[in-house]
């Protein structure tokens, strides 16, 4: 299980994953996040995927590889119908949070 929790300020991450040996794994997202749930959505989609490979002992969990991209866009493919995913999502609220 991966415990996922809010942090108390904005990250500059959006969201990070820590494999913790002893106290087990989590991913801490961006307080900002809560008020867009699709680009939430897609980072702890993506959080996840780094998670996925660490279980599974791959080398490549902390790292953007060729084989996580591939992993990351069937994902994306399946849960938002296009293969950059959360990016849209992403970006329109890079956009919201500029104009305020």
């Amino acid at each position: 299980m991966v415990k996922i929790s809010y942090a108390k300020k904005h990250l500059s991450q959006w969201a990070v994953f820590k494999a913790h040996v002893f106290k087990g794994e989590s991913i801490t997202l961006s307080p900002i996040l809560k008020n867009y749930q699709m680009a939430l959505e897609g980072v702890i989609l993506h959080e996840m995927i780094h998670a996925f490979l660490w279980y599974n002992r791959n080398p490549a969990w902390m790292e953007h590889t060729p084989e996580f991209l591939e992993m990351e866009m069937t994902l994306n493919r399946r849960h938002f119908g296009n293969i950059h995913g959360h990016k849209k999502y992403f970006d329109l609220m890079r956009q919201d949070l500029t104009k305020r």
